[in-house]
């Protein structure tokens, strides 16, 4: 014979229980902090903190990709298209 009740209210308990002793961002980048600043971790422990911490917080700066494309870049594209649309069609896909 199961208690029903009995079952819901350790589920219920093991969720607080879990929200009780998750961390916060807060911990984790006083965490991060103490790593950073502590002079027994070593230096590889403390820059790989230092750029977590970096990341937590969006202080590094935005990627930059640059595209070059030659004079003949869209005349390229519009002739892919053109042979994967043909493809398509031989294969009996509907038309794009």
């Amino acid at each position: 014979m199961e208690n029903h009740g009995v079952k819901a209210r350790i589920a219920e308990l093991r969720a607080e229980n879990h929200e009780l002793t998750r961390m916060t961002k807060a911990d984790k980048l006083r965490l991060l902090e103490d790593i950073a600043k502590s002079n027994d971790a070593k230096t590889c422990d403390r820059i790989a903190a230092i750029k977590t911490h970096n990341e937590m917080l969006g202080d590094n700066l935005p990627a930059k990709h640059e595209i070059s494309t030659g004079p003949n870049m869209l005349q390229q594209l519009e002739e892919r298209a053109k042979f994967l649309v043909s493809s398509l069609n031989r294969a009996g896909c509907a038309e794009v």
